[in-house]
């Protein structure tokens, strides 16, 4: 809630009598700008030339006294109710006591008149410390200079009550904002100037400082003697676009937006204390009261009424609205103005609509597992990120629960919005049924095999036959399956059963003609099984060395199996080989050709060369062919040969092959 007030004086005399009638509007301004007395102490916190020329350029009448000391009492006392010789402002800069003056300061603002004083706290200890003083004795307010005097930047705290973000001027023309020295305590919250960022690129770059600067006219003071106004600022920088002054190291130019706004002139629309006089006597006639409730954020609202209880005369809302009440919706600022005769009262409210939720779910039960993690489904219309409460104390986005119960989070948007809800977890460990590994029956005559779901109190059971017992008895090969259900929890197991047929490995076998011979007892249904072979050996399959009677025993649980198979023959039976050269000579390993083979039992081999002469010739296998004919040696080359025979495993069936030989000297 910002209450504006502004009071002006105008006397009348309507008859030449005795009696002197005095009539009162509540806006007047009269046709001068101000005159302006400024004692300026020499030091960092001066007010500049170029700042006193700032306010000059407006028309006003700029005395400045560096030397407040030379100054008496009467030099600077408000004569308000002289509209056309009468100076109104008295301001106060440098680093010096402005408290000696607090008598005269009341007398001036008894008269009507307005008080400027700049202060601040990182270098100008004193001005500060006399400003509190001043303050404290014309309003009546604790009003103390804030220890430790910390000037404002991104370390200081931005979770303090919500400040307004702006002073309203009369006409609400302009958002004041700039960076702070956090100087007063005991300012009230309706009186303040707040530094919400920075002004113009000032340093620091981030303030949220509160107590930047304040503000009291007629209405705030001590008493009802006190006529005019004080106004307070607590950095000079804010002057000069937010930099240094000139006189410290300085070089940007006077900001005329403040200036204007706190030094105007007649044709000001800007301005925090009207031009003119402040001064107002006692009104014969009520004056209205536009008081309205503070400023308000509403959380999952959908409407506010806003109220003014008057018998003023007009009633005008920024809607339109005549009437006592205005219900709203939508976020805003709202004034209302109250009109009793010629004297008028406004007051203005900011109101934000927000909506926010924060949403668990449904209540739950969780089966099978130790944990659960709760995470809300957030969403809202305010500006920023959550913080959360959980009801077990932590703040994290979200929680893990790991025993039954209620559990709740806070979700809130700073003080703007908190917002709770609540789910009830029920955590079950549920049954866990476990038919076994898939397995066989040893023979299907006498196949009967128990299946036993697990016990498991206030259960219900549901098997794949039908069944609602905890066992059957499984009589034939299948896929059973068992449900087991325990409140709202469930689980099930499947076992594929099958009749176990045995092991067959074959039909004897030859080795004849084969390098190696492979028994093999592997089950087709992938079922654990077991083996042992009469060769000690206890894979699924092994390679024979040689003929024998070979013998495997599978086991399948409490299934036994034997088969057994005979290999006849020796590896390498019947397999004949013949080279592709040789080198006959003396000394040479490989100097005569020889067809090798097993079980050969009959034998013809003839070499011919290439004119088709038969160069020579054996039945047996032992003899072979050193590279002569008729006792000369033949010239080195290729020959033909033609070989006839037969093997054991041929079984007297003749077999015949043909290639060449490269004879080599």
């Amino acid at each position: 809630m910002k209450k504006i007030f502004t009071f002006f004086f105008l006397q009348n005399i309507a008859h030449r009598k005795t009696a002197l009638f005095v009539f009162f509007i509540c806006l007047f301004s009269v046709g001068r700008a101000d005159r302006i007395y400024l004692i300026n102490t020499p030091g960092y916190n001066t007010a500049d030339p170029t700042l006193i020329n700032a306010i000059m350029s407006l028309g006003h009448t700029v005395i400045v006294s560096n030397n407040g000391s030379a100054l008496s009492s009467g030099s600077f006392t408000s004569r308000c109710v002289d509209p056309v010789n009468g100076y109104d402002w008295l301001c106060f800069f440098g680093n010096s006591d402005f408290s000696v003056w607090t008598a005269e300061i009341k007398n001036f603002i008894d008269a009507g008149g307005k008080v400027f004083c700049q202060y601040e706290v990182g270098c100008c200890l004193v001005s500060s410390a006399s400003v509190a003083t001043v303050l404290s004795s014309i309003t009546g307010l604790p009003v103390t200079t804030t220890t430790p005097a910390l000037i404002a930047g991104p370390t200081v705290s931005s979770t303090l009550p919500p400040y307004p973000p702006q002073w309203e001027a009369v006409h609400c023309c302009l958002t004041f904002r700039g960076a702070a020295y956090k100087g007063l305590s005991g300012v009230p919250l309706a009186n303040q100037f707040v530094a919400s960022t920075n002004l113009n690129g000032s340093l620091p770059l981030v303030s949220t400082c509160p107590n930047f600067g304040f503000f009291f006219n007629t209405t705030d003071f001590l008493g009802t003697a006190q006529k005019g106004a004080i106004t307070g600022l607590g950095d000079v920088n804010v002057w000069y676009d937010g930099d240094e002054p000139p006189n410290g190291g300085g070089a940007s130019p006077v900001n005329m937006t403040l200036v204007n706004y706190f030094f105007p002139n007649t044709s000001s629309s800007c301005y925090l204390v009207p031009p003119g006089c402040m001064e107002t006597y006692i009104n014969p006639s009520p004056v209205p009261d536009a008081t309205l409730i503070s400023d308000t954020v509403l959380c999952n609202q959908s409407s506010l009424q806003l109220n003014v209880n008057s018998g003023a005369n007009t009633i005008l809302w920024n809607t339109g609205a005549s009437d006592n009440s205005i219900t709203i919706t939508q976020s805003g600022t709202y004034w209302v103005m109250l009109t009793n005769g010629a004297c008028s009262d406004r007051d203005t409210v900011a109101v934000e609509f927000y909506t926010a939720s924060a949403d668990l779910g449904p209540d739950q039960v969780v089966c099978g597992i130790a944990s659960l993690n709760l995470s809300p489904l957030v969403s809202s219309s305010v500006m920023g990120a959550p913080t959360f409460l959980w009801s077990t104390g932590t703040s994290e986005t979200s929680e893990t629960v790991s025993a039954s119960g209620v559990y709740w989070v806070d979700v809130s948007w700073g003080a703007t919005c908190t917002r709770r809800d609540s789910v009830s977890v029920l955590l079950s460990q549920g049954p866990q049924p476990d038919l076994g590994s898939d397995t066989a029956a040893c023979a299907l005559s006498d196949f009967s095999l128990l299946l036993d779901a697990g016990t498991y109190p206030s259960a219900n059971y549901l098997w794949s036959t039908g069944d609602t017992t905890q066992t059957i008895l499984a009589q034939s090969q299948g896929v059973y399956w068992v449900n087991v259900t325990i409140a709202a929890c469930s689980d099930r197991d499947t076992i594929t059963v099958r009749s176990f047929h045995g092991v067959e490995l074959g039909s004897d076998r030859s080795m004849c003609g084969l390098e190696s011979v492979r028994l093999n007892a592997a089950l087709t249904r992938n079922l654990p099984s077991g083996y042992l072979w009469s060769t000690g050996q206890t894979a699924s399959y092994i390679d024979v060395p040689g003929p024998g009677v070979y013998v495997v025993v599978v086991t399948q649980g409490q299934c036994v199996s034997i088969d057994s198979v005979t290999v006849k023959g020796s590896l390498g039976d019947g397999i004949v080989y013949v080279p592709n050269a040789f080198t006959p000579g003396p000394g040479d390993l490989n100097d005569v050709f020889y067809v090798v083979g097993e079980a050969v039992t009959r034998f013809h081999l003839a070499v011919y060369n290439r004119w088709g002469e038969r160069v020579f010739e054996s039945h047996r296998q032992s003899d072979g062919w050193d590279g002569t004919h008729m006792g000369k040696p033949v010239e080195q080359g290729s020959y033909v040969w033609i070989l006839q025979y037969s093997t054991d495993c041929s079984e007297g069936t003749e077999v015949q092959k043909s290639g060449s030989i490269l004879l080599i000297r």
